[in-house]
């Protein structure tokens, strides 16, 4: 059987009270004044709009009226305080409650699988609400400018829609199931006062700006499974100190952790950098590079960079040389990391094609190149192929001596190369 539980806590305990249900969990109390079917638009299944109060016209025509004769919301046809959506409602749609600043407290259906785009946004009194087991997913900007503080979501929850709960200043701690698979762009963007997350495994992936400027978040634990954060998504949360990214991290978009403020540490695959590594590692970018940085936001960019190219191999960049300098000071400093080293060996010969291309950068490919463990069987025939395209004889030659002495040649043909 389904039950209803408090979105502030979690807890299934929601009591009877002279004038509706109290939290046992929080406190949290829920009105519940009379109302029906009659009080809302409902077709198939889905809420489209409430009637305005003392009337019988839905509320969304009163609306029109007014902000076409007048230029200003009918206020007093809103709902004021708590609202119960009934029981059958398995569809809230886009908008429904959008800007109504009365109400305080909602209870769901049973019934609800879905909350459609914008249906609470601007509900700026909305400080409770008494989620159900049914509940799948969260629309776009559904809950956006609410007062909520606390937030709790149902294990049922699948996604949480782009802007979601964006701008909600007042929240404090938000607790996501390990059903949720995906944050949207900037689903929590703006909530300035949340200082816990818990994330759980289930979670693939975080998408753009989801967590902007949330200034009180200190640390963050990402879950396992978790494969791509986007862009910007942690910037500015200035008392980030501590982030672990797990293994099975691949992408991290660009700006993701400009956080520079309070953070300590950076943990991923069990190797943990501090600022200083962070901090050589894009003097290292900066000069292949040839800019020199005049501003923070600068040196954000390349430490966005630098978290790409070093720690998961899969940035896209067009001079791949820049990811194997880089990479291999990350190899130097930690020889266990062999995540890394497989990426710079299977992508080696990318680098010497496009640095060959610049004579004045030999020097430096034959130093990238002169690093005998990164020159394995399976990469050296393309690196040697990428020498002959760019028509360096020197390197060519080298490579060449190199598999003779080291691997041989599958073929006799192959020394008519040399």
């Amino acid at each position: 059987m389904q039950s209803r539980r408090c979105g502030r806590c979690g807890s299934a305990d929601l009591g009877g009270h002279v004038r509706g249900m109290v939290c046992a969990g929080c406190g949290a109390f829920y009105d519940m004044p009379v109302t029906s079917a009659s009080d809302f638009v409902i077709k198939d299944g889905v809420l489209e709009d409430f009637i305005g109060w003392g009337t019988s016209t839905p509320y969304r025509t009163l609306l029109e009226e007014a902000m076409r004769e007048y230029g200003v919301r009918p206020i007093e046809l809103e709902p004021v305080g708590g609202i119960v959506i009934p029981e059958g409602v398995t569809h809230i749609a886009d908008r429904v409650f959008c800007g109504c600043e009365s109400i305080t407290d909602v209870v769901l259906p049973h019934t609800l699988t879905s909350i459609g785009n914008g249906a609470f946004e601007g509900c700026t009194e909305l400080t409770a609400i008494a989620f159900s087991d049914s509940l799948t997913s969260i629309g776009e900007k559904a809950f956006s400018d609410c007062r909520l503080t606390s937030l709790v979501l149902p294990d049922s929850l699948t996604s949480i829609a782009g802007s979601a709960f964006e701008y909600c200043e007042y929240l404090t701690s938000v607790t996501i199931p390990g059903s949720v698979t995906c944050i949207g762009d900037s689903a929590f963007c703006g909530c300035g006062r949340l200082d816990s997350i818990c994330l759980s495994e289930g979670l693939t992936s975080i998408g753009n700006d989801a967590f902007y400027a949330c200034g009180r978040l200190d640390s963050i634990c990402l879950p396992e499974g978790l494969t791509s954060i986007g862009d910007s998504a942690f910037m500015f949360c200035k008392s980030l100190r501590q982030i672990r990214l797990p293994d099975s991290l691949t992408q991290i978009g660009r700006g993701a952790f400009d956080c520079f403020d309070a953070l300590q540490s950076i943990t991923i695959r069990s190797m943990e950098l501090d600022p200083e590594t962070i901090r050589r590692c894009s003097e290292r970018l900066r000069a292949l590079d040839g800019t020199h940085p005049a501003s923070i936001s600068d040196h954000r960019r390349y430490f966005s960079i630098c978290l790409n190219m070093i720690l998961t191999g899969n940035y896209n960049c067009s001079d791949q040389y820049e990811f194997a300098e880089l990479a291999v000071q990350v190899v130097e400093d930690h020889p266990e990391d062999a995540v890394t080293r497989r990426y710079l060996e299977g992508h080696l010969h990318i680098a010497l094609q496009n640095c060959l291309q610049e004579p004045e950068e030999l020097a430096h490919i034959r130093h990238v190149i002169q690093r005998r463990e990164l020159l394995t069987a399976d990469n050296i025939d393309d690196c040697i192929e990428a020498a002959i395209v760019c028509g360096f004889h020197e390197v060519q030659l080298f490579l060449m001596h190199y598999k003779e002495e080291h691997f041989g040649f599958a073929a006799p043909e192959d020394r008519f190369r040399l």
